[in-house]
């Protein structure tokens, strides 16, 4: 019985301590009108589910993957927020109707839930650091109850994300600043993530290796 909450609890840890940040990409997130909550839900979950994927594949094959190529994925959200700068400076207002008609086609459009998960996984560095080691020579039912944990904490996260959203004050705080400041948190998220994994080196040195 000990075992079993010891591996919950490190589990929660683990959790906590790489996906705090997620909270704030969850709030931009649901802040984005052109994002329904099931798209953003759905991204989440595969996000994470890719990520402990990758860190059970990389403990149990004793593989190294470099930070520096993980990190790459940064360019994702560095570029979305770009567009959506420029579709701020370059179309302004665009009327009620065609937002509708924009958040329909998104919900349809199964690339809002891939683009959401590949955020999750860009930002996921730390995640793969922490899991592996943690995954590495342990029995499956501990593994098992880790995702599982994993799997409930995504849940919380999103929920409590959205309850901040839908909040009042939080609400009428975000629908004022959220359009104009996804593009720059988007950006600097992205510049934070090649930043932090080192992939500026990596592509200062592919450069450097080039013809």
């Amino acid at each position: 019985m000990n075992s079993i909450v010891m591996t919950i609890a490190l589990g929660v840890g683990a959790f906590i301590s790489t996906d705090l940040d997620d909270i704030f990409v969850l709030l931009t997130f649901f802040a984005d009108p052109s994002l329904q909550a099931r798209q953003i839900v759905g991204g989440q979950f595969l996000g994470i589910g890719v990520l402990v994927a990758i860190s059970l594949v990389v403990s149990l094959a004793s593989l190294v993957v470099p930070a520096g190529y993980i990190g790459l994925f940064g360019l994702i959200p560095l570029l979305l927020g770009l567009k959506k700068l420029w579709d701020r400076r370059r179309g302004a207002a665009v009327d009620d109707h065609e937002n509708e008609v924009a958040g329909a086609a998104a919900s349809r459009n199964f690339g809002s839930i891939v683009a959401v998960a590949v955020i999750t996984i860009a930002n996921g560095g730390d995640n793969i650091g922490t899991y592996t080691p943690l995954f590495a020579a342990r029995p499956s039912w501990e593994i098992a109850t880790m995702i599982a944990v994993f799997a409930g904490m995504t849940g919380i996260w999103c929920a409590s994300a959205y309850w901040l959203t839908r909040h009042p004050a939080v609400r009428a705080h975000l629908q004022h600043w959220g359009p104009r400041v996804v593009p720059f948190f988007l950006m600097a998220l992205g510049l934070c993530i090649l930043i932090r994994a080192g992939s500026f080196d990596l592509l200062s040195a592919a450069a450097s290796h080039s013809p």
